[in-house]
């Protein structure tokens, strides 16, 4: 039966909704085992939420575009992050690993302060919410802390309009949630997008992050899921062959030439796109 984590969602929001202390509480003192996280992730709203703020300072880009794709490692090095952005002078930035109001980055609102000091719009969408202060070391290192919010996702930055957000939900296991990783978690591994003006042409944007504690087998079936997201979703223009802008799927292994034994590349190859190898 199809779930609502099947459809494109397209849902967004000036603020996502938070998740009280209590329940994140009432949450892990419940039972652990994967079969209750499915009832958590169904109730939580902002699982379905994209966050849109910022201040874009034009409605589009006027090409070649400079893009970044950085897995910023929970966005513990703000003020540096944002030092290397703007000398960097991207277009648009792909994020992952962004942290919002976590103990172990000091419960700073990291996505927001970057946007604002560099001047631009920024999306914004929750990968999972945190039930404690993170991995072991972290929980260590941070004891007696409190998470203000309890939020680690993906997040896009640009100084031009991103238009149709949209956030595509790659998986919904609960694998995180028993804690067997090592922290527990609500929620799953996403791909965030949305379309940008370049030179006339309207090029789709994601950040994606697929899943590090399994097999190729099902970061395959994670990039399928993208993959059939983004065609059934006509997040990018019908009729034409699509071909994957940004992040992960830009400047890939050499390896990846030939799909046989990569099973990410095999999803996306088998679904009608490129991927390109070069250096």
């Amino acid at each position: 039966m199809k779930q609502w984590n099947d459809e494109v969602l397209l849902q967004t929001v000036s603020r996502l909704t938070p998740v009280s202390l209590a329940e994140r509480q009432a949450i892990l003192a419940g039972p652990s085992a994967a079969e209750h996280h499915r009832g958590h992730f169904d109730r939580l709203k902002v699982s379905r939420e994209i966050e849109v703020g910022g201040t874009p300072q034009s409605r589009h880009i006027e090409g070649p575009a400079r893009i970044v794709f950085w897995n910023v490692e929970r966005l513990r090095h703000v003020d540096a992050i944002t030092s290397t952005l703007r000398q960097l002078d991207a277009d648009v930035t792909l994020l992952c690993e962004v942290d919002r109001g976590m103990a172990r980055t000091q419960n700073r609102d990291g996505i927001v302060e970057l946007a604002d000091s560099l001047g631009e719009g920024y999306l914004y969408a929750v990968e999972f919410v945190e039930l404690g202060l993170g991995d072991r070391n972290e929980q260590v290192v941070h004891a007696g802390e409190v998470n203000a919010d309890s939020f680690h996702g993906a997040a896009l930055l640009s100084a031009a309009t991103m238009a149709t957000p949209f956030l595509i939900r790659l998986d919904a296991r609960g694998d995180w949630f028993d804690g067997a990783h090592g922290e527990g978690r609500v929620g799953g591994t996403i791909a965030l997008g949305a379309k940008i003006a370049i030179s006339g042409q309207h090029v789709t944007m994601v950040s994606v992050h697929l899943e590090s504690h399994c097999d190729p087998d099902l970061r395959g079936q994670e990039m399928a899921r993208m993959a059939r997201g983004e065609r059934e979703g006509r997040l990018n223009r019908p009729g034409r062959r699509s071909r994957w802008r940004a992040g992960r799927f830009r400047r890939l292994p050499k390896s990846w030439e030939n799909a046989d034994g990569h099973s990410e590349a095999q999803a996306v190859r088998q679904r009608g796109f490129s991927l390109d190898t070069r250096r």
